[in-house]
C-alpha cells in the first residue's frame, strides 16, 4: 500500500457513499467539519458547465470550513461564469 493511501486510511474520514452527479451531492450531503476540493484544473471554467459547482463545494453545509488544496482554474474565465467564480471563491 502506497504511503498515500496509508495517510487517507490513518488520517482521514471519508464518506461511505459514491457521489456521481452534483445533484446527488446536494440532496445528500456528506456532514463533516472540513472539506477540502483540489487538483490540477478543478476550477478550469471549460469543465464547468459538465461538472457544475461541486468542485467550489457549494453542497457544504454553511458553518464547515472549506478548504482548497494545489486547485487550479488553467484557463481563463468567461464573463458570463465570472460572478460565479467570485461568488464561490468568496465561501472557501
Amino acid at each position: 500500500m502506497s504511503n498515500f493511501n496509508n495517510f487517507r486510511n490513518e488520517f482521514l474520514k471519508l464518506s461511505s457513499n459514491t457521489y456521481y452527479t452534483s445533484n446527488e451531492l446536494l440532496k445528500n450531503p456528506p456532514k463533516y467539519n472540513y472539506y477540502i476540493t483540489g487538483s490540477d484544473q478543478v476550477w478550469n471554467p471549460h469543465f464547468f458547465s459538465e461538472i457544475g459547482e461541486s468542485y467550489f463545494l457549494d453542497f457544504a453545509i454553511n458553518d464547515s470550513i472549506k478548504i482548497s488544496y494545489a486547485a487550479s482554474i488553467a484557463n481563463q474565465i468567461e464573463d458570463k461564469y465570472l460572478e460565479v467564480f467570485k461568488k464561490k471563491l468568496k465561501k472557501i
